[in-house]
């Protein structure tokens, strides 16, 4: 009986064991994945939600600083600048440019703002053109055509001009305003200095052409292309400049030219009456007693730059009352001033020019008549005057 006990409890002792060791083994079998199970459920919430984009998400950054306030500027000025309206995704979608909110009225056709107070640019354009292709068609030559480039550089140094005062050809280098484009338009300009007040751009032309050495370049029968520009500041040394480029545009002699050629021509009309203002090589030089004002220049072209004029009479008329007057061309200019002579003989050669000054200005609303014998030659015409232009 003993031993069938002692055999029983060994049988269940046995069973026991066993099952404590089952136990035991399936504990230290699901204990090992119990950290991943952990790590899953700590990232689902960033597999399951993509995160938005940085400037959406990054709110303590300098971008999105400057997001917010750009959305509150958009706000406040609508008309100024777009912005995205929330904080949405960006578009994968490339955008040219950012599109203005929807106003009442329609923009403005040039997104230039109104030029505030301060140094203007006048006349890069074509009505100074017009207005100086009046003075080539008083001349009987062919109209001059714009380089854009040259009346950008003509405003290099027009500004250079109005802010060191130095109204010369050339430009200092060492200069703050200096540039090379400037340099470039001052040697091969004429250039002019007026005041603040004066109309737009008709002002240079009426100087240029009141002054027989500015005027002759641009009556040349060989310029054919020319730029301009206008300089304004009132704060400025200088405060109105101007520069015409009379050289760069030179070229061959149109065919359709002959000569002579008159300013103003035969038949013509000229509005520019009195030859008042400085001009350097001073024309009244070889004009003994004569002061400013005197008559606008009246010139007389014979060649293109081959021949050396040889006058032996001139003659000149208003309404048939013979006018006092003087003349000169490359052989008898005189100036004080070597270098303004030779510069003024030049000017006077390259065009086989020869110059009528009137001793009194000319008067509207008359008839001029005149005569000049030169070369074996006599040329006579007649011109109209007027109180201004066409």
């Amino acid at each position: 009986m003993d031993r069938k006990w002692l055999g029983i409890v060994l049988a269940i002792s046995l069973v026991a064991n066993g099952v404590l060791l089952y136990l035991f083994m399936k504990q230290q079998t699901a204990e090992p994945n119990q950290p991943a199970a952990t790590q899953q459920v700590a990232e689902a919430p960033a597999t399951a939600t993509p995160s938005p984009p940085p400037t959406a998400t990054r709110r303590r950054q300098p971008a999105v600083v400057a997001a917010t306030q750009s959305r509150v500027a958009a706000t406040a000025e609508p008309a100024e600048t777009a912005v995205i309206p929330t904080e949405a995704p960006i578009s994968d979608l490339p955008t040219a440019s950012p599109t203005l909110p929807p106003t009442d009225e329609p923009p403005s056709p040039t997104a230039t703002p109104e030029a505030p107070p301060s140094p203007t640019i006048e006349a890069v354009g074509t009505d100074w053109l017009q207005y100086l292709n009046i003075f080539r068609r008083e001349s009987s030559l062919p109209p001059l055509l714009e380089n854009t480039a040259w009346s950008l550089d003509s405003i290099q140094h027009n500004r250079y001009m109005a802010y060191t005062g130095d109204l010369g050809h050339n430009e200092d280098q060492t200069s703050p305003y200096y540039t090379a484009a400037g340099q470039a338009a001052g040697e091969n300009g004429n250039i002019a200095a007026g005041y603040i007040g004066s109309d737009p751009f008709k002002w240079a032309f009426n100087y240029w052409m009141s002054a027989p050495f500015h005027a002759i370049p641009i009556i040349d029968p060989q310029l054919q292309t020319t730029g301009f520009a206008e300089y304004r500041d009132v704060s400025a040394k200088q405060p109105l400049t101007a520069t015409l480029d009379v050289r760069r545009g030179l070229g061959p002699l149109p065919d359709e030219i002959t000569f002579p050629i008159m300013y103003p021509r035969d038949g013509g009309t000229t509005w520019v009456l009195r030859y008042s203002l400085p001009e350097f090589p001073e024309a009244l030089s070889t004009c003994t007693g004569y002061v400013q004002p005197t008559g606008a220049p009246i010139i007389l072209q014979i060649g293109d730059g081959r021949e050396v004029p040889n006058v032996t009479a001139t003659a000149l008329y208003r309404d048939g009352e013979y006018l006092p007057h003087c003349h000169f061309d490359e052989t008898n200019f005189t100036h004080p001033n070597e270098f303004r002579q030779r510069s003024a003989r030049l000017i006077l050669d390259q065009r086989d020019a020869i110059v009528i000054i009137p001793q009194q200005p000319l008067l509207p609303d008359s008839t001029y008549s005149v005569r000049i014998d030169a070369n074996g030659q006599t040329y006579t015409w007649s011109f109209h005057t007027a109180a201004g232009p066409p």
